[in-house]
């Protein structure tokens, strides 16, 4: 089935929010679809600093399922960190509610899926414009490390994210002190955009008992940004009925990791039962 996929490409409509590439982008940032007209959709949500290069490779599982599949960009992503910097949650969110209004008239089923921060806007998302079947969220970021946690909150109480643009980013480093390159490189993080991601993510906490929808939820317990215990025991207390997928030895980016095709296997089987049963 794969071999008769469609190839990697823009969607023929380039007006789609937050699937429109312009020229500053760097190539493997650019938002893409896999669009044969099947009946549903899969729309992925990449985290904060991320891009759409975190599922370049592991969309292509969806395409061959038989979903059409959409990747946008985050607002300020995918260039220069001065391009983001300046950014607040309204104008992080901004291209979401209009390409699901989009998307529901075209398809019959659309499905959001959310990595890290994009699990907190895909939440926020189902929420705010009921056009979704299901949501499913991949390392959610409700709650950080410990450690992270502390300083978001020096951040917030000294309002340094007024004062300063942004901080030098640590290098990430594999168990070999190999260092992890990230999608874009960024040698800084910008502190605004941050805080106002971890700002939602506290006023979407309380909010997720009151998603209506299928969710599917999966961590990894080698995740070192968000929590594995405290991410779930908060879906188990407010989302019970989410079906959760313990991913063993996962990392943050659950769709770069060794262990993808063990998800999306498990997140495919699930998407096709759920809407099996959906009215």
């Amino acid at each position: 089935m794969a071999s008769d996929a469609p190839p990697l490409r823009q969607p023929d409509n380039e007006s789609l929010p937050g699937l429109q590439a312009h020229s500053g982008l760097k190539p493997e940032c650019v938002p893409f679809s896999l669009v044969a007209n099947r009946d549903q959709c899969v729309v992925f949500i990449h985290g904060f600093t991320g891009s759409p290069a975190d599922f370049r490779d592991f969309a292509k599982r969806y395409q061959a399922a038989g979903y059409d599949v959409f990747v946008p960009l985050v607002p300020g992503h995918g260039s220069h960190v001065s391009m983001l910097q300046d950014l607040t949650w309204r104008e992080l969110f901004v291209p979401f509610v209009p390409l699901l209004k989009r998307l529901r008239r075209r398809y019959k089923r659309v499905h959001v899926t959310g990595l890290s921060y994009g699990g907190v806007i895909a939440s926020t998302l189902v929420l705010t414009c009921p056009q979704a079947d299901t949501l499913s969220l991949f390392a959610p970021a409700f709650f950080l490390t410990v450690s992270s946690e502390k300083k978001a909150g020096l951040v917030k109480k000294f309002g340094l994210h007024n004062l300063i643009g942004r901080i030098t980013k640590a290098d990430l480093r594999g168990d070999d002190g190999e260092r992890l390159s990230a999608n874009h490189e960024y040698t800084s993080v910008p502190l605004r955009p941050a805080v106002a991601l971890h700002d939602q993510s506290e006023r979407i906490r309380p909010r997720l008992k009151e998603i209506k929808v299928p969710v599917f939820y999966a961590h990894g317990d080698a995740d070192g940004t968000t929590p594995f215990i405290s991410n779930r025991d908060l879906m188990t207390r407010l989302i019970p009925r989410a079906h959760f997928v313990h991913v063993k030895g996962g990392l943050h980016v659950l769709p770069t990791d060794p262990n993808a095709a063990f998800l999306a296997e498990r997140h495919l089987a699930w998407l096709e039962q759920t809407t099996a049963n959906l009215p």
